[in-house]
């Protein structure tokens, strides 16, 4: 059975609302949907003919949370009808500049994670109000660029298949979590001066040994703990970052090529840095006395 008009949902005691279409909407059609006490959608289709692309006005004025999985949103959903929309999770679109308009419409969002996305323009988010943020696995060609000052935890895990450029400044950013690939090159930069919690944590195997890894990480303007397993043969980085109140981080050209790890990471004018041995000696020394960790 297919639909073949439009579709139009009225009620005043919906709380929540789940619409999977798959291929019953075989035609564009229109969706209206006016519940005054509705507060989540939740809204999927794997149909992905552009015959079966239909609109969707929103009437709404509780609705806080949104879950659009679809390859497109723009020119479907009348973004006037997501006002109050404080969390939103969209997955699988394919849509251009699609993140800009959401985040110029949508001044409530306080909540946003974007999934298995496809964007072929700049990524600029401006969010006044945003809290959390989650980019995840995205396929993308140009640089994520984000301004949020009340953002206080990120996360970003890249795509296989694309290097990362990302530019965060969010004065408030206490957590941020990057996980990328291996054979990705990633540009970060980031301007927070709150941020404390750890940043990075990824498993890269490596055949190196530890002294190999202490002179590969020995310029390295953050604390570094490299821990080696018994076996040798995976190597734990985790990258803490050294400020004080009130310093801006800056880390430019993290890059991961192959196994290997490098980065080129300006000093800080302010603040504690690593320790470095100045010559082979106290490296040696200093290895045998952390017992390979530091």
């Amino acid at each position: 059975m297919y639909l073949q008009s439009d579709l139009k949902i009225t009620s005043t005691t919906f709380l929540h609302l789940n619409i999977n279409s798959g291929d019953i909407i075989h035609k564009k059609i229109n969706i209206d949907t006016i519940a005054s006490n509705l507060s989540s959608i939740q809204y999927s289709s794997d149909f992905i003919s552009k015959l079966a692309l239909h609109t969707q006005n929103i009437n709404s004025p509780k609705l806080s949370n949104l879950t659009y999985t679809f390859a497109q949103i723009s020119n479907l959903v009348h973004f006037s009808g997501l006002n109050n929309v404080t969390t939103i999770v969209l997955d699988g679109l394919r849509d251009g500049d699609v993140i800009t308009h959401l985040f110029s419409k949508c001044l409530q969002l306080q909540h946003v994670t974007i999934n298995m996305c496809w964007f072929t323009c700049d990524f600029k988010i401006i969010g006044a109000k945003l809290r959390h943020l989650s980019i995840l696995h995205c396929f993308h060609t140009n640089v994520d660029d984000i301004h949020a000052f009340n953002l206080s935890s990120f996360e970003y895990r890249g795509h296989p298949e694309k290097r990362s450029i990302i530019s965060i400044h969010a004065f408030n950013l206490s957590s941020f979590e990057y996980r990328g690939h291996p054979e990705m090159r990633s540009i970060i930069s980031i301007e927070a001066p709150k941020l404390l919690k750890e940043f990075w944590d990824a498993e890269i195997p490596d055949s190196c040994g530890a002294k190999e890894m202490f002179d590969m990480v020995k310029d390295f303007r953050l604390v570094v703990e490299v821990v080696i397993p018994p076996k040798r043969d995976k190597i734990f980085i985790k990258w803490k970052v050294a400020n004080e109140r009130g310093l801006a981080v800056k880390l430019d050209n993290i890059l991961i090529k192959g196994k290997m790890i490098f980065a080129n990471i300006p000093r800080f004018q302010r603040g504690r840095h690593v320790k470095q041995p100045s010559s082979r000696q106290e490296k040696d020394e200093a290895m045998k006395g952390r017992g390979g960790r530091f």
